[in-house]
């Protein structure tokens, strides 16, 4: 699937210092990957890995393609690793 960036998105990158490269790394499924249900939206995903030891989480929306925000996992996701 190609992917598309929301705003907000971009804005969490530079905010957050993660880069492009990371989350394509976690997205195209080039590290180990967790992929959760959204419990609140059908449409979204919550995509986890570490990548060059960083844990992070990608909200997608699986209908669309948008990648909606980037943040790092949070301590109970990395228990699931």
């Amino acid at each position: 699937m190609k992917y598309t960036f929301s705003t907000h998105f971009l804005e969490r990158l530079e905010e957050r210092n993660i880069s492009i490269e990371d989350v394509a790394a976690l997205v195209y499924g080039e590290v180990d990957t967790i992929i959760v249900p959204s419990k609140t939206d059908e449409e979204i995903d919550l995509r986890l890995g570490f990548v060059r030891g960083k844990g992070l989480a990608v909200i997608v929306n699986r209908v669309t393609g948008v990648l909606v925000t980037v943040r790092r996992m949070r301590t109970n996701e990395e228990r699931l690793f």
